[in-house]
């Protein structure tokens, strides 16, 4: 099955990003053909036409502002969505955000390193919202069909 791996929310990220190679070796050694892909710098008509060519959508893990911007430059959220309600299958791995679903995910739960993002922005700030807000670790999913969304476990 054919997959476009967006990189864009890494773009800015700085470091050897071992944790997107890591992303990525998983989902070729499950059997996805992988394509990476950047939404920057493209129009909504590029990614439509780049985009029709997969099965799949994952977005990788980043700076998810940075990635919430390109989306707004290239106007690409009503592709997406098309996409998604063409029947074809969209994950993120710690990025989204594209208000396909109506609740948040806070990703890397328990996690030492994201314990203060949490404790002194995320949580603070969500706490105030009406949002319903589901907590995942590194080893959860939601799966989503339908209306229904349920929190899935993987192997560690």
């Amino acid at each position: 099955m054919s997959l476009v791996f967006i990189t864009t929310a890494s773009e800015v990220e700085g470091g050897n990003k071992q944790w997107m190679k890591d992303d990525r070796d998983a989902l070729v050694e499950v059997g996805f053909k992988v394509v990476d892909y950047t939404i920057t710098g493209k129009n909504e008509q590029q990614i439509k036409n780049d985009l029709n060519k997969f099965n799949v959508i994952c977005f990788s893990g980043g700076n998810t502002l940075y990635l919430l911007e390109k989306i707004q430059e290239s106007n690409c959220i009503e592709v997406i969505r098309d996409f998604v309600l063409d029947g074809k299958i969209y994950f993120g791995i710690s990025a989204g955000g594209l208000g396909l679903v109506d609740f948040i995910i806070f990703p890397h739960w328990g996690k030492k390193d994201f314990e203060s993002v949490y404790f002194n922005f995320r949580l603070k700030h969500a706490y105030t919202t009406n949002d319903k807000i589901i907590l995942l670790t590194n080893y959860q999913y939601v799966r989503v069909e339908g209306d229904m969304y349920k929190i899935e476990e993987v192997e560690k």
